[in-house]
C-alpha cells in the first residue's frame, strides 16, 4: 500500500534538520513498520501545490499534518488538487490542531475520509488496515466518515505507554527536503507535567486518556543518537528536546552519565543542546549537575523564562521559581562555558509596565547569549482562550501577528539591545497599565507609528 504524507506549513519555512517535524517523521516509521511503501512531501505558502502533488507515487492513503488554525485554513486550498490528482485515495488529517479542534475539520467542504485524535503511532496503522480490508469499525484515536457524511466517532483516544518501543522518527523520508543536515534532533520524552495556562499541552493531555507524562531510558536514547551517527555522518550536534525530563532527576542523570559514556567511547563527538523547562529544584539543589551537563558534552542550553515577574508567572500557571534562582543557574552555565539560550514572551492580557520592567531587568542579570521573544497568543481550548473569550480581548489576526512580528524581528536583527528598544517601544506609553481590553488595537497602533523610525535607528 502507497501512503504519501503531506507536511503542511501556512508559512515561508524551509526544511532543517534541527527543525525536523519528529511527529511525521515517528507516522512515517509506523507505517513502515507495517509494509507500507511511504514518502513524504512538504507544502509550504511558496511551493508549487499542484506541482508537488504529482510528484506522489499514486497514493492510497493520503496522511495530512495540521498543526495550527493557519495550516488548516491552508489545508482547503492544498485539498482541491489531492482530489484532482488522488480521486480513489483516503485522506486522513492529523496533527496538534485537529486533536485540538476535530470539529472544524469534520465539515463537507474540506473533503476529509479520517481524522486521528491525538497520537497516531497505532491509529495510522489501523486505518491503513481498514483501508486495504475496506472494513470500517471503530477505532481507538480515529474519526471515520460514513457513506451518508456522518462521521463514526471514536469512544476514547489513547497515549501511547511505551514510547521506547515506537522505532525511531523516519528521517530518511526527509533527505530530498532538508538544505542542512549537520545537526539533528530528538526527543527525550512526550508530555508536560506543566499546566501553563497559554500552552496546547493542557489540551492535548485533556484529549486522551492514559499516562501523560512518559519518559525515555537512556539506553533508548543512546541507540538512537547512535542510528543518527551512521546515517548522517557528518552530524556535529543533536538538540534533545523535552518537556519533562527534569522532572525525573534520576532518570536525567542517567541521561547526562550515558551521553558522557557515549562521547567518551565514540570516534565522532557530539555536541549537545538541551531544550528544557526550568525546574529550580533540580537545577540549584544539586551542586554538580551543571558539572554533569558539561561532562555529558552539553554545550548549549535553552529554557523559557518567559515573564521575570513573578505575579505573572503565578497568572500564567508556570511552575514556581524565583528570578534569583534563574539567575544563578544562568551565571553557574557561563561560568562552565555552556551558552545560553532564554526565551521571553510579551502581550500577555494582563501585563503592566513594571512587570515589563522586571522582565527586562531580570534578562539583563541572566546575560544569556541568545533572547528568544516570542508574540502571546490563545490557543483554542487553552485556559488563556477562555480569559480572552470571557473578557472580550481582542486577539490579533494573522495578519496583524504577522505584522508585530516583522517589526520586531527587524530590530531584534538590528544588532541593538532588543529589549531595551522594545522597552521603549512598548514602555513609551505614560498612560499605566497595557492590559486592558483595547491594548492589542493601541499596541498595534503605536507599533505602526514606530515603525519607521525603528528601521531607520
Amino acid at each position: 500500500m502507497n501512503v504519501t504524507c503531506v507536511y503542511l506549513r501556512a508559512d515561508k519555512s524551509v526544511l532543517r534538520s534541527e527543525l525536523l517535524p519528529l511527529g511525521v517523521g515517528y507516522i512515517v516509521s509506523s507505517l513502515k513498520s507495517v509494509g507500507c511503501n511511504t514518502e513524504v512531501l512538504f507544502i509550504n505558502l511558496q511551493s508549487d501545490i499542484y506541482k508537488t502533488l504529482s510528484t506522489a507515487n499514486k497514493p492510497d492513503v493520503v496522511a495530512i499534518s495540521v498543526a495550527s488554525r493557519e495550516d488548516l485554513l491552508f489545508l482547503g486550498k492544498v485539498m482541491p488538487s489531492i482530489k484532482k490528482l488522488f480521486p480513489k485515495a483516503r485522506i486522513i488529517a492529523g496533527g496538534a490542531y485537529v486533536t485540538y479542534s476535530p470539529q472544524e475539520f469534520a465539515v463537507e467542504s474540506l473533503m476529509l475520509d479520517a481524522l486521528c485524535i491525538g497520537e497516531g503511532d497505532t491509529a495510522i496503522k489501523k486505518y491503513v488496515a481498514m483501508v486495504r480490508n475496506e472494513n470500517f469499525e471503530k477505532t481507538d484515536n480515529l474519526w471515520l466518515k460514513q457513506t451518508d457524511g456522518g462521521w463514526l466517532k471514536c469512544t476514547r483516544s489513547v497515549f501511547e505507554e511505551n514510547i521506547d518501543a515506537l522505532p525511531y522518527p523516519d528521517r530518511a523520508a526527509f533527505d530530498k527536503l532538508l538544505i542542512s543536515t549537520d545537526t539533528n534532533t530528538l526527543i527525550l520524552n512526550r508530555g508536560c507535567p506543566n499546566e501553563c495556562i497559554y500552552c496546547t499541552s493542557t489540551v492535548f493531555k485533556k484529549a486522551s486518556e492514559g499516562k501523560y507524562v512518559r519518559q525515555r531510558k537512556a539506553e533508548s536514547i543512546i541507540a538512537e543518537i547512535e542510528d543518527i551517527q551512521k546515517n548522517y555522518q557528518g552530524t556535529s550536534g543533536i538538540i534533545l528536546n523535552s518537556d519533562n525530563a527534569l522532572s525525573d532527576p534520576q532518570n536525567f542523570f542517567d541521561l547526562l552519565k550515558a551521553l558522557k559514556d557515549y562521547n567518551a567511547h565514540a570516534a565522532r563527538k557530539i555536541d549537545f543542546t538541551l531544550r528544557f523547562n526550568f525546574l529550580p529544584k533540580l537545577l540549584t539543589e544539586n551542586a554538580d549537575i551543571v558539572n554533569m551537563m558539561k561532562a555529558a558534552g552539553i554545550h548549549y542550553v535553552m529554557f523559557g523564562l518567559e515573564s521575570g515577574c513573578p505575579e505573572v508567572r503565578k497568572r500564567l500557571k508556570r511552575p514556581y521559581y524565583e528570578n534569583a534562582q534563574v539567575i544563578k543557574f544562568a551565571r553557574e552555565l557561563r561560568e562552565h562555558k555552556i551558552m545560553t539560550e532564554v526565551y521571553a514572551m510579551y502581550c500577555y492580557p494582563f501585563e503592566t509596565r513594571q512587570s515589563y520592567k522586571q522582565t527586562i531587568e531580570c534578562l539583563k542579570q541572566i546575560k544569556a547569549d541568545t533572547v528568544r521573544y516570542s508574540l502571546m497568543v490563545a490557543p483554542k481550548g487553552t485556559e488563556l482562550c477562555e480569559y480572552f473569550e470571557n473578557n472580550s480581548v481582542k486577539k490579533l489576526s494573522v495578519v496583524e501577528y504577522f505584522r508585530v512580528r516583522t517589526v520586531l524581528f527587524r530590530v531584534y536583527i538590528s544588532y541593538k539591545p532588543f529589549w531595551e528598544v522594545l522597552k521603549k517601544v512598548i514602555l513609551g506609553d505614560e498612560s499605566g497599565g497595557l492590559g486592558t481590553k483595547s491594548f492589542f488595537v493601541s499596541w498595534l497602533s503605536k507599533m505602526a507609528i514606530k515603525k519607521r523610525a525603528l528601521n531607520t535607528k
